[in-house]
């Protein structure tokens, strides 16, 4: 999770801003998704509600991708 973890896996390619929370085909696994770090909700400041949101809508993403695999 996060821009330092995307990088490192899926190299330069993708942006957590700008990516986040869309299904992305990988060799890594059938389906991955990025997401922004829960460290950096903490750390924000004007838009922490926002960043908070997004975040759980990312996750609530995930749930329903684990929960349709047979």
């Amino acid at each position: 999770m996060g821009a330092t973890a995307t990088d490192a896996l899926y190299g330069k390619g993708l942006s957590v801003t700008r990516d986040h929370g869309r299904p992305i085909e990988s060799p890594l696994a059938p389906t991955t998704l990025v997401t922004i770090h829960p460290s950096a909700v903490l750390r924000a400041r004007d838009d922490r509600d926002e960043m908070f949101d997004g975040l759980v809508a990312d996750l609530r993403i995930a749930a329903k991708a684990l929960a349709a695999i047979p």
